[in-house]
């Protein structure tokens, strides 16, 4: 098998620099970052070297970025049609000095372009129409993660409605792999910090599959999530019962995700959720959660939940649900009750819940 040669690997996040007007200067500041650009990797010499070159590039969009030399600025916005071919002649041929100081000894150069898809569409063209002149040099390859249906939709954008983007996509593309689907409960599990045996991360993993959440979404709950301290719930309890408060806490468990879960994918459904506008949706949710009903196969449990939703003793069916679970809604978002109503442990249960999940979410 051939020897792998080199590989000089640099990381390009299109969206955090999608306010560059020339997308290519922008990958050049990452090119010479400080710690991409290591004497680990280049010999002084080939520092020296690339750095004089990039004193010779597009000094006035450089200098629109950091804010010096405007001078030159507004000398280059005078610029002939031909003095501006001139400029992108040189700019070009600067790129590639440096590209090829990149890539001595046969070292391999790869270039890995992220978040396309997420960038206004006029910087994800243009990025496109000038990465497409390097192609061809030898020992540079261009990776650009992305999702490929986003990302034509973002062409559509810009060429309009009706333009063919999938078509356009495939000729900047040699190879293109489709990454398999990620399991949601393998990546939270992942990259949660919080032991999994926690019954109220079971809520979390309920959300994540409810909202059908994406890979990006997930990483945010999770993070959302960490600021949050579940296993301090149990410290606001007033003197209840075993069975009380564990439906409370069950209760508290699947809201609060819920609402993380909304705020993050959907701004509008979680204010409507708030204002007591959601019941089917939260039914809909409640439904779909094992983990909840699981508890109420122990038959204090059951008896507790029909006194605190006010439901005769029915057995566990699809309408026994549906009443529980508008039941809790109303008590919690539309028919609640106040601090001066607490009259006795019913309303001061579903007081206490309404109080923890404002009080949690910053809601008060």
């Amino acid at each position: 098998m051939k020897k792998l040669k080199n590989q000089t690997c640099v990381y390009f996040d299109a969206w955090a620099n999608d306010e560059y007007e020339n997308p290519i200067i922008a990958i050049l500041q990452t090119l010479i970052d400080k710690e991409t650009f290591s004497e680990k990797i280049f010999s002084k010499e080939t520092i020296v070297k690339v750095k004089k070159i990039i004193e010779n590039i597009n000094k006035a969009v450089i200098s629109k970025r950091t804010g010096i030399n405007l001078d030159k600025i507004e000398e280059n916005l005078s610029c002939t049609k031909d003095e501006k071919g001139e400029q992108q002649k040189n700019l070009h041929n600067s790129i590639t000095e440096v590209i090829k100081a990149l890539t001595k000894d046969g070292q391999r150069l790869v270039i890995f372009i992220d978040e396309l898809d997420r960038c206004n569409p006029r910087f994800a063209v243009k990025l496109l129409e000038q990465i497409k002149h390097y192609f061809l040099i030898d020992n540079v390859t261009f990776v650009i993660t992305t999702n490929i249906s986003e990302l034509s939709k973002t062409i559509c954008k810009f060429y309009g409605e009706n333009f063919e983007g999938n078509k356009y996509l495939v000729r900047f593309f040699d190879l293109s792999l489709r990454l398999s689907l990620i399991n949601p409960k393998e990546y939270y599990s992942y990259i949660a910090s919080t032991n999994q045996d926690y019954v109220f991360e079971k809520y979390k993993l309920d959300v994540i599959n409810f909202l059908n959440m994406s890979m990006r979404s997930i990483g945010r709950f999770a993070i959302n999530n960490e600021l949050i301290d579940y296993k301090k719930f149990k410290e606001s309890f007033s003197i209840w019962s075993p069975s009380t408060e564990t439906i409370y806490l069950n209760i508290e468990w699947a809201i609060v995700p819920l609402l993380i879960g909304l705020r993050l994918t959907n701004k509008e459904k979680e204010l409507s959720f708030l204002m007591g506008n959601e019941v089917e949706l939260f039914k809909q949710f409640m439904l779909s959660s094992e983990t909840f009903w699981s508890i109420f196969r122990f038959e204090e449990n059951h008896r507790e939940l029909n006194r605190l939703c006010e439901i005769s003793n029915e057995k566990i069916d699809s309408n026994y649900k549906e009443k529980v679970i508008k039941t809790i809604y109303s008590k919690c978002f539309v028919n609640t009750y106040y601090k001066d109503y607490r009259s006795d442990d019913y309303t001061d249960f579903w007081y206490s819940i309404r109080r923890q999940i404002e009080k949690t979410l910053y809601l008060d």
